[in-house]
């Protein structure tokens, strides 16, 4: 549907006091986003928890088109009209929703099965990626997905190491500078620690 619609049904939806909704300092959220997952869980099929995987693979997938600016450059990447095709709000909100179904996965009564595996097969489809590129512009979504799906994020991660890929070796070495320098590890370090 066009924004215009979507904009003037989420619109009705928030005068309605019960809603699931909140429009503030101009972002849209939804309340408690823990206990409504698991309060409509059994609203989905599997058709739609697909339809889910598809999109976030797509959302986490992208590579940040910052990369294309030399690393002094990359802080100022939005003066460089360098910037990912989805907000990070909307990529941590995906990234974060993996968790929640993987933990009320039985809740999912008509796709308990889709449930189940949906955070394992989002993790392994994006980090299968021997870009260090894709994992850096991941870098502080790594911890969510470690948590969403541990096993498969150790498994993809020693996969690099096994087969003497340079991701990791680029994840510390690449960096970007403006007045201080930072490198892309930091995820990384965050979601060994979560899973240790």
């Amino acid at each position: 549907k066009p924004y215009e619609q979507w904009i003037t049904l989420l619109r009705t939806m928030l005068k309605d006091k019960s809603s699931l909704l909140e429009f503030k300092n101009n972002k849209w959220t939804i309340q408690d986003r823990f206990a409504n997952i698991k309060k409509y869980a059994n609203d989905y099929y599997k058709d739609e928890l697909e339809m889910f995987k598809k999109d976030v693979i797509e959302i986490l997938s992208e590579r940040n088109p910052k990369f294309d600016l030399s690393s002094d450059k990359r802080s100022m990447s939005n003066v460089y009209n360098k910037t990912l095709s989805y907000s990070n709000l909307l990529r941590k909100a995906v990234a974060e929703t993996l968790p929640i179904i993987t933990s009320n996965y039985k809740e999912f009564k008509k796709c308990i099965n889709t449930a189940l595996n949906l955070s394992l097969l989002v993790v392994r489809e994006i980090l299968k990626n021997d870009n260090w590129e894709i994992w850096a512009s991941l870098d502080e979504l790594l911890p969510v997905l470690a948590e969403a799906s541990p096993e498969e994020f150790l498994h993809q991660l020693e996969d690099k190491i096994r087969n003497n890929s340079s991701l990791v070796k680029q994840l510390f070495t690449e960096n970007e500078s403006y007045i201080t320098t930072s490198n892309y590890s930091t995820g990384l370090y965050w979601a060994l620690e979560l899973i240790a």
